[in-house]
């Protein structure tokens, strides 16, 4: 039986700083920075049934998140930065990040939508190959998508997206991917914002290191 792992976190620190703005400009609390500090136990880093290795982990991380609605148009975004360190294993020490933006458009009374971009820089799971490996795992996303109010209870939706998957290590290259998705909606709205449709969704995928098997 596999020998589950436990996290036990043992200190963990966070503040924030609430930046001020004028009320004809943003929402007081429409920038939001912080900074945290974590040290975390685990009884059982690698995943492994037999010969679970024990090791403290400690976590700097420092970013902003950013609600900030301008008339019609609500603007979202978020930016953070980490260093993880391993007490014991060193050589699995790594800096992450994670970014949003994303627009959440309005055009007159009819045309409505999102544009954005995502972005993050982590280390996998050791789940995934139960070993002492350092897989840094860079996940982008792309999308847009774009509403027509066809009717005050009717409209039809449309959107592209682009999602790239990779990994740094050469044995776990094989689950690189990027998926390309297109998609068409046709929804009613209901009186009180309830949402039933029918939507087409077309992915065209690409793995260019596959094992076959």
């Amino acid at each position: 039986m596999l020998n589950m792992s436990k996290l036990r976190p043992l200190v963990f620190l966070s503040g924030g700083l609430l930046v001020a703005t004028s009320a004809s400009a943003a929402p007081e609390d429409a920038f939001r920075p912080y900074v945290s500090y974590s040290v975390t136990r685990d009884d059982n880093l690698f995943r492994t049934a037999t010969d679970a290795e024990t090791e403290t982990i400690n976590q700097l991380s420092a970013g902003i998140n950013v609600d900030l609605p301008i008339s019609r148009q609500h603007v979202l975004a978020r930016a953070a930065v980490s260093k993880t360190q391993f007490s014991r294993f060193g050589d699995l020490d790594y800096s992450g990040r994670d970014l949003l933006g994303q627009w959440n458009w309005q055009l007159g009374n009819l045309w409505s939508g999102d544009l954005g971009y995502s972005n993050s820089r982590t280390l996998a799971s050791f789940a995934d190959f139960q070993q002492r490996l350092q897989n840094i795992r860079t996940q982008t996303g792309r999308f847009f998508d774009a509403a027509y109010q066809l009717h005050p209870e009717w409209r039809l939706k449309a959107g592209l997206s682009r999602y790239d998957l990779t990994n740094s290590a050469a044995s776990q290259s094989y689950v690189d991917s990027t998926s390309d998705t297109a998609q068409l909606a046709l929804n009613y709205v209901s009186p009180t914002s309830s949402t039933v449709g029918l939507q087409v969704k077309r992915i065209d995928g690409n793995l260019p290191y596959r094992e076959l098997i």
